[in-house]
């Protein structure tokens, strides 16, 4: 009995390190979830955010020798302290401990009603070489808020390279979208470096496979890949040509305002135009016979209507350029 409570005292507090309080994840971490935190590593832009986590509850509700199973209530608040952008994930569910070398560890738990485990993708997915410089897709977590993309980027060139951009296509988006990557990170020639890819959208469980293009700089010169990722474990990795550029339809900040500002452009001239014609009209329905309405000036080549699209626009001209008659010159019908 008192070996019983000792084991339940021991998983309660693993439960409470990693739900309640600041932890390292060698410490209270095990199995597949502690082996991608190490290959993702630590990213140098997670500093600028404050985290907080707050646990609500905890029941043990299940013991064996290796296992245990604790239904947990916790909630993980992410905020930028000079910004607007703040995320509260729930960690709702139940959460699975192995005692691994004499401890217990957290092996498994739920995000947003999603497991990590299975929401993780790891293996060798997608491959991608050219000019010395050989990209792979080494694992995807697919998230609840965002979905990130964990690149092998192996530099067998002579030159230093540097993350540039990166884009995703997702099956729910008509372009690809922009991702944030580490700009300012660089890889030495004969080195092997690791390259998180960050995109705001998401992922179902249920999607087969996302595509990802990515582009280096090395001396002036731009290296563009392309690359199919399924999003299950494969016996080898897809291997798609290299293309020799990024894709045509980017969404980007300056691609956007361009789109927008031709998009308003074309607008306002098709309405100038439909306005055109509707004054037109107007005029031949004169020129026919037909009696002006009521509150209309005859005055002048072009009949102007108190209800005229184009008067409300341009009140005291007309389109030949001659300054309209005031109201006290006008013969109304």
């Amino acid at each position: 009995m008192e070996l019983a409570v000792t084991e339940r005292d021991q998983v309660m507090e693993a439960a409470r390190s990693f739900f309640g309080q600041p932890h390292d994840p060698d410490e209270v971490l095990g199995g597949p979830l502690l082996e991608w935190v190490r290959l993702r590593g630590s990213q140098p832009w997670t500093a600028r955010f404050e985290q907080n986590r707050t646990l609500e509850s905890a029941e043990l509700v299940e013991l064996t020798e290796t296992i245990a199973v604790v239904m947990v209530r916790a909630e993980h608040h992410v905020r930028i302290p000079r910004g607007f952008r703040e995320y509260r994930l729930r960690l709702d569910g139940p959460a699975l401990l192995e005692k691994r070398d004499g401890r217990w560890r957290v092996i498994d738990f739920t995000l947003d009603g999603r497991r990590r485990l299975e929401a993780i993708v790891r293996g060798q997915l997608a491959e991608q070489e050219q000019n010395g410089v050989t990209v792979r897709v080494v694992g995807v977590d697919r998230g609840t808020s965002a979905t990130e993309f964990l690149l092998e980027v192996d530099n067998s060139s002579v030159e230093t390279l540097r993350v540039d951009c990166g884009f995703t296509m997702f099956e729910a988006n008509n372009a690809w979208q922009a991702t944030s990557v580490d700009s300012d990170q660089q890889i030495e020639p004969g080195v092997t470096g690791m390259v998180l890819v960050n995109s705001r959208h998401t992922l179902e469980l249920t999607e087969p496979d996302v595509f990802i293009a990515l582009r280096l700089r090395a001396a002036g010169r731009k290296f563009s890949f392309l690359l199919r990722v399924p999003l299950t474990p494969q016996e080898g990795p897809v291997r798609l040509p290299p293309p020799r550029r990024l894709p045509v339809f980017r969404m980007t900040w300056p691609r956007a305002l361009v789109f927008y500002a031709a998009f308003t452009a074309g607008a306002a001239w098709w309405y100038g135009w439909w306005a055109i014609g509707t004054s037109r009209s107007t005029s031949r329905s004169r020129t026919t016979g037909r009696s002006a309405p009521a509150g209309t000036c005859r005055q002048g080549s072009i009949r102007f209507g108190t209800r005229s699209t184009l008067a409300s626009w341009w009140p005291r001209f007309s389109f030949s350029g001659r300054r309209r008659p005031s109201s006290s010159r006008c013969r109304w019908s």
